[in-house]
């Protein structure tokens, strides 16, 4: 049962973590907005995070490098809270929507977190 729970969980997680992925390039321009004025590149920075996403739902869902996945993805989405979701929070135009969006990404570092810390590769081959 572990097995099977533990194989939806990541599965659950790969497609939603995907679904962002795309999402980064479905509404790139909506999205640029949050890329903070003090990193130059604007809105390539949301495409680069969303190829980001896919290549992670990709290596989660194929059942490869699931931990070290997890791991930094985790790692990049608390750097996305602070220098992203924290700052925005200083906006009024952009301070709900990043305070829900710090919210997602602390949960999902944390969903990542727990993937990695179950997760190794005698789980995901069986």
């Amino acid at each position: 049962m572990k097995i099977f729970t533990t194989n939806l969980a990541r599965i659950i997680y790969a497609l939603i973590i995907g679904i962002f992925g795309i999402n980064h390039f479905i509404n790139a321009k909506e999205l640029a907005v949050y890329v903070p004025s003090l990193i130059p590149g604007g809105i390539i920075w949301v495409y680069i995070i969303g190829v980001t996403l896919i290549a992670s739902s990709i290596s989660i869902f194929m059942g490869r490098y699931v931990r070290q996945t997890c791991l930094l993805l985790s790692v990049f989405l608390i750097l996305v809270v602070f220098v992203v979701h924290i700052p925005g929070l200083l906006n009024p135009d952009i301070m709900q929507s990043s305070m829900f969006n710090l919210l997602k990404d602390s949960g999902l570092a944390g969903g990542g977190l727990i993937l990695a810390g179950i997760l190794d590769l005698r789980d995901v081959n069986q």
